[in-house]
């Protein structure tokens, strides 16, 4: 089978990674070929992997007709059979190229980001007519698909988690604590890592503000914030809170790295401070290398946590709440260690 995979995401986040894994594994059984912008960090990665990339430019995202007639073209050219979209902004393309394509292929849309609100017009019906099948990442967003969508297309929606692969390396203790001091991190502090790119909706300002609740009660937890900056005056701001919560050296930033589950492991657990996350794939990533979790009791992630077993669970948008889940795990070396035991 020939497949198209999509993606017009300029960024580098748990999604886009996720697409470069999907690519790599069904690339194992099938001819897959990515559609990318011309110089998104996502063509990089998967042309560094020795993957087949084309581009696509998308002058006039609201306005996707030329662009789907020269995906269209691109269908035909290469015998596709099936187009796989992950991305919420590429489904509209990928419909308008199904109907242009003479071949006609399958359509697979995997939902990863919320729907809030009714899709039962004629646009998007339309749009949702075209799918052969709708994937959403967690049993909620399966709900919330067949709520707010038409009746009609409710056959074709179904649940699929997001599949994570064990981590190449698993450190020993030497290794470990050469890691920590490499990032600045001391070898025996408790260290919370945020793992997301830089914005506001993913809430690394909760995670300072409940490092700086507990440091005025005499507890002292590092944080680490790994990602790349996808809003200058957001990670900005994070740096002045910093300063003026008094964090200076008890915070260390990391840009994005390629081996994430490499610095999960320095961590004494992974925290998941956004408002609503859908899935949560960054908790997966750590569970699979036995480190600890805490992430906002909403949105996907309850799926995920059992709270008080394969990790804990948070108020979301609350710092005092995950400030007390961060003294508990400090507190409690055994529970640390039984919850983060869980490598799936």
């Amino acid at each position: 089978m020939k497949i198209l995979e999509l993606c017009l995401s300029p960024g580098l986040g748990g999604l886009e990674i996720y697409v470069c894994r999907a690519v790599e594994a069904i690339a194992r059984n099938h001819d897959v070929v990515t559609v990318t912008l011309p110089a998104s960090l996502i063509r990089s990665r998967l042309l560094a992997g020795g993957h087949q990339v084309q581009s696509l430019r998308l002058r006039f995202p609201r306005f996707p007709l030329i662009a789907a007639k020269r995906l269209a073209a691109l269908v035909d050219r290469l015998d596709i059979d099936l187009m796989h979209v992950n991305w919420g902004p590429d489904l509209a393309l990928a419909a308008l190229a199904k109907r242009f394509s003479r071949r006609q292929p399958r359509l697979v849309f995997s939902r990863h980001m919320q729907i809030t609100r009714s899709k039962d017009d004629l646009y998007h019906n339309f749009i949702y007519r075209q799918c052969d099948l709708m994937l959403a990442v967690t049993k909620e967003m399966e709900q919330r698909l067949r709520h707010y969508l038409a009746p009609c297309h409710s056959e074709r929606i179904r649940h699929l988690y997001c599949g994570v692969p064990a981590p190449t390396v698993l450190l020993d203790g030497a290794s470990r604590e050469a890691l920590r001091r490499e990032q600045g991190l001391p070898v025996d502090a408790f260290v919370a890592g945020v793992f997301s790119r830089l914005e506001a909706a993913k809430g690394q300002h909760l995670l300072l503000e409940a490092i700086a609740m507990l440091r005025d009660q005499g507890i002292i937890i590092y944080g680490l914030i790994v990602g790349k900056s996808m809003n200058d005056d957001y990670a900005e701001g994070l740096r002045q809170q910093v300063n003026d919560l008094g964090l200076a050296g008890q915070v260390v930033f990391c840009d994005f790295v390629e081996q994430p589950q490499l610095l999960m492991q320095i961590c004494d657990c992974v925290v998941l401070p956004t408002n609503r996350e859908t899935f949560g794939l960054v908790l997966v990533e750590a569970m699979r290398c036995g480190v600890a979790v805490i992430g906002s009791a909403a949105g996907g992630v309850p799926e995920i946590i059992e709270d008080g077993v394969s990790g804990f669970l948070f108020e979301s948008g609350n710092a005092r709440d995950l400030a007390e889940r961060l003294r508990e795990l400090q507190d409690n070396p055994d529970l640390r260690a039984t919850s983060g035991d869980r490598r799936l």
